[in-house]
């Protein structure tokens, strides 16, 4: 008797385990759930039979390849699965003729990479798309990832219920090739008269590009919607660029994102795998991504985009709201569409008094003659504005115009460097994205605009073709680094004017922003040549010695902002200062001191002695210049709130 039980127990364990399968089944063109239909599995005798919701289940099947063969009444169709042992594999199963469905005036394609941070928005977001769903006119389309392994899923969104079409196990949202399977099965399956595009994630801009990482097939080298920390000038490690962030996708590196140029290639690529397939609008439901770089990179591949120059709330678009207006309108156009999605995001978030500060959101053209205008115009001016130098201004004069355009802070004679008036160009959480329409406005209003008369034509012309292409833009009251109420004045287009060489350094590598299309226009000059350059060769130490009294010394360097001991306690992006001190009595001597980097900016750096507090009288203080040519002493008696200022070329 024993016998025979050991052999039942070697027979029905072995032979490579048993798995199981379960899903649903939909039919017709309301992709409605199929009950009663007969699911039969190869690998096992039993069978199952779908319930209301056209759910079914079978366990106890072989390991392996298997199929599925689904009968209701006189229709069969037969899908293929792969059964793991002592696991449940998942599968939807829909009809032979149901899909394509038939075209529809709006098909909506969301690609929702929430397998990071933002998993539970994502989630929230799936809520408010249900609370419209499909209808006649429009179809609600999602591939969702997740943070649970094996989550990723394709969504068709009714009205209450999140039909599973396709459960995909575990994908990569960061790669190419899996927006591209995307793009190409949507667009084949929900044929619509207009598409909108949804990448929803984090998002950052345009750095940094694609480095051939293992998937990157054709490529040419917490609580916000951006990466989780400041761009380049902000401080913190620097993220990647660009959209989509897959924390689950197994590839220890930054690059887990889709880059600008990624985007590029997939939609290229979908659209020749699905002729006379069109994209109309691209929604960027992430931060920062509202940049000339991004347009100029997708141009061609859609006709307008909807995106944010600065960081956006998690929880992202209300789509409830915007799936109404399409609801209640399907036969708006793309271009009222588009604005009505920056519209519907801008009045939620205005809602929430206090909540959100400084929110913008623009729609722009990339397609038609306004945008083949705005490009020819922007060559123009980059061309105008790279080419600037002596010959039109003093050296110091240009450097005041760099610092005006391109700086943190503008220089002015006389004027303690602490006090110095913030750049006027509106900048962003990443801070070397700048605002193209106060750039230009800056470059308009300049003091020194009359000697340079061409690239005040050219500057007027390119804010004349922006308004062309700058459908809407929206900004909401907040006070951000330039002021109160600045977020409004944005011009719906960021571009790339890093602040020093600090932040370009992230950029200019031979396989970053040069292998963008960027790279091939004046824009790429412009940068290279307005933001101070990187040099070495020459030594310099600032040596501040006093007693009896707060001295600090302060630095200007040349791409426009100003350092201290007290504030910035150990380096800056050109040097290093020693601890902050003071002296107690006159017999204490003390000392400050800034030394500059081996590698450094090339241009003008000014050093401040600046005097906190004294003892009742002025403070003698020595300022010692060491370079390669010798020592160099300049002597100084300050009371408290005066300063000097030392001018050092370099």
């Amino acid at each position: 008797m024993l016998l025979i039980v050991i052999a039942l127990i070697v027979f029905t364990s072995g032979c490579g385990g048993r798995g199981s399968v379960e899903g649903y089944v939909y039919a017709g063109m309301d992709l409605l759930p199929v009950s009663g239909a007969k699911v039969v599995c190869t690998g096992t005798k039993t069978s199952a039979q779908t319930d209301v919701n056209g759910y079914f289940r079978i366990d106890n099947i072989k390991v392996g390849a298997q199929k599925l063969t689904v009968t209701d009444g006189s229709t069969s169709t037969q899908k293929s699965v792969t059964i793991v042992k002592d696991q449940l594999a998942k599968v939807s199963v829909v009809f032979q003729g149901s899909l394509p469905l038939n075209q529809k005036e709006w098909t909506i394609l969301v690609y929702m990479a929430s397998d990071n941070n933002l998993h539970y928005e994502g989630l929230k977001d799936l809520n408010e798309m249900k609370k419209v769903g499909s209808n006649e006119q429009l179809n609600v389309v999602v591939q969702y990832d997740g943070w649970s392994n094996g989550d990723s899923e394709r969504l068709y969104i009714k009205s209450g219920e999140a039909l599973s079409l396709e459960p995909l196990g575990e994908v990569d949202m960061s790669l190419g090739t899996t927006l591209e399977e995307f793009l190409k099965w949507g667009l084949t399956n929900f044929p619509a008269e207009n598409t909108m595009l949804v990448l929803w994630n984090h998002g950052g801009g345009v750095w940094p590009r694609s480095i051939g990482r293992p998937g990157m097939d054709g490529a040419s080298g917490g609580g916000a919607r951006a990466s989780g920390v400041s761009g380049v000038g902000g401080g913190g490690v620097v993220q990647p660029s660009g959209v989509a962030w897959d924390d689950s996708s197994g590839v220890a590196s930054p690059w887990d994102c889709l880059t600008v140029d990624e985007l590029r290639i997939a939609l290229s690529k979908a659209y020749s795998a699905v002729p006379d397939s069109k994209i109309d609008i691209i929604d960027f439901d992430a931060c920062l991504m509202q940049m000339y770089e991004v347009c100029l990179e997708l141009e061609g591949l859609a006709d307008y985009i909807v995106g944010s120059e600065e960081v956006t709330p998690g929880g992202g678009n209300p789509y409830t709201d915007i799936l109404t207006l399409l609801e209640e309108d399907p036969d708006m156009t793309p271009a009222d569409f588009a604005c009505g999605v920056a519209e519907e995001f801008m009045d939620y978030y205005d809602k929430a008094v206090g909540l959100y500060n400084g929110l913008v959101q623009s729609v722009v053209k990339i397609s038609g003659q306004e945008w083949e205008d705005f490009k020819v115009a922007m060559d123009a001016f980059g061309t105008e504005l790279a080419g600037l130098g002596v010959d039109e201004l003093r050296a110091d004069e240009l450097q005041h115009f760099r610092n005006k355009v391109a700086g943190y802070y503008v220089f002015e004679e006389d004027v303690f460097a602490g006090d110095f008036e913030i750049c006027p160009v509106l900048r962003f959480e990443y801070p070397e994205n700048a605002d193209l329409k106060w750039m230009l406005q800056t470059i308009l209003s300049s003091d020194n605009a009359a000697l340079l008369p061409s690239l005040q034509t050219v500057a007027a012309d390119l804010l004349d073709k922006l308004d062309g292409i700058v459908i809407s833009a929206i900004g909401m009251t907040g006070e951000s680094y330039y002021g109160p109420g600045s977020y409004e004045g944005a011009g719906g287009l960021a571009i790339l004017m890093p602040c020093g060489y600090d932040e370009w350094s992230s950029y200019k590598g031979s396989n970053q922003y040069v292998k963008l299309k960027v790279g091939n226009t004046p824009w790429y000059n412009v940068v290279q040549n307005i933001v101070p350059q990187e040099t070495s060769g020459e030594s310099l130490k600032v040596e501040l010695d006093w007693n009896s009294g707060n001295l600090d010394l302060y630095v200007f360097e040349p791409h426009g902002s100003w350092y201290c001991t007290k504030s910035f306690a150990s380096s800056t992006p050109n040097g290093k200062f020693t601890a902050d001190v003071s002296s107690p009595n006159a017999s204490t001597s003390v000392k400050e001191t800034y030394t500059l980097n081996t590698d450094y900016e090339a241009g003008t750096y000014r050093f401040y002695v600046y005097c906190e507090s004294s003892y009742g009288e002025p403070i003698n203080a020595v300022l010692t210049i060491k370079d390669g040519e010798g020592e160099h002493k300049f002597y100084y008696d300050l009371e408290p709130g005066e300063f000097d200022v030392y001018e050092y070329q370099l």
